[in-house]
């Protein structure tokens, strides 16, 4: 079994090519827990298996078409499709009489569902990649091309696969009979962003997507819920906020909003105010570039009241 074969078990739920603009040396500052420390992007925003495809029962199966019964019928075929293929190592192996017994086999099946949804998400990012480098250059005319296709596929994608919206998922979604929720949620996320996204995408030309310039000295901080919706949670709007690094961000209006930031820069307000923002709608890490923004926002209540599953989640444009 070579390198690239063996099993992917530390699943990072935030990009770590995403969190650099944020390091030096290599090291990024942390805080959680009421503590501010300085770690590696290897140590944060993980956890063992966390993409893990799990073989869906009947059950799991069935409420994935329910939640997904009102979606455009050419997003229900997407949806089936990626069941089927998720599933499809499963169902052959079942089909082989005594092949369920065999270890080498099970192996096998291991290593996939450990690499089939880490790997999927690998190739949004590597697609995001070009454009992160442009935006992070003051250049955001993929917006206007096909590239947009890219930037608003990772865009849904990282903001529905973070451990935040799982645990709320899981926390507010009610029982389906033997269903669980945890089991599909790593595939139903992929899903849910896709179907997203497409709105997004159709929208586009009524959605202005706006660089953000952070002048002030108060840095921008990010958080492992880094993409984040500015609109309340029981709406079913959207304006999201995508910091990039301490001095740069993105804002994408819902349909025929203007932008209400300037285009020439933040004030340190607007800045403090986004970050509160993005301590709102992290689950248990908030990241910065140096300490002391971390330990201001360590004192202020909201930091540590926030970071908790609470809140309804909502699906625009798709199930809830």
């Amino acid at each position: 079994m070579t390198e690239q074969q063996k099993p992917k078990r530390r699943h990072h739920h935030v990009w770590q090519l995403y969190l650099r603009p944020w390091t030096t040396g290599g090291s990024i500052w942390c805080l959680q827990n009421d503590r501010v420390f300085a770690a590696g992007t290897t140590r944060i925003a993980v956890e063992k298996d966390f993409y893990k495809f799990q073989k869906l029962t009947a059950a799991d199966e069935n409420m994935v078409q329910l939640m997904f019964e009102k979606a455009h019928p050419s997003a229900r075929r997407s949806f089936q499709s990626l069941v089927d293929k998720l599933m499809s190592p499963f169902r052959e192996v079942e089909a082989i009489p005594g092949a369920a017994e065999s270890k080498a086999i099970a192996r096998s099946l291991d290593e996939y569902a450990s690499n089939v949804l880490e790997d999927l998400h690998s190739g949004v990012e590597a697609r995001f990649i070009p454009l992160l480098k442009c935006a992070l250059n003051g250049d955001i005319s993929f917006y206007d091309d096909k590239r947009c296709i890219a930037f608003l596929d990772f865009l849904t994608k990282q903001h529905m696969r973070t451990k935040g919206i799982k645990e709320r998922v899981a926390a507010t979604v009610e029982p389906m009979g033997d269903a669980d929720i945890r089991r599909a949620w790593s595939m139903m996320s992929f899903m849910f962003a896709q179907n997203v996204g497409a709105s997004l995408y159709r929208e586009r030309k009524r959605r202005r997507l706006a660089l953000l310039r952070n002048h002030s000295n108060v840095p921008f901080v990010t958080g492992d819920q880094p993409v984040i919706n500015l609109r309340p949670m029981e709406t079913q709007t959207i304006t999201i906020f995508y910091p990039l690094s301490p001095t740069l961000a993105l804002w994408l209006g819902e349909v025929d909003e203007a932008c209400p930031f300037l285009d020439d820069g933040l004030s340190a307000e607007q800045v403090a105010s986004l970050n509160l923002k993005v301590i709102e709608a992290s689950y248990q890490q908030i990241f910065a570039n140096e300490p002391a923004i971390l330990e201001f926002l360590m004192g202020n209540p909201l930091a540590k009241t926030s970071m908790r599953v609470t809140g309804r989640v909502v699906f625009p444009g798709g199930a809830r």
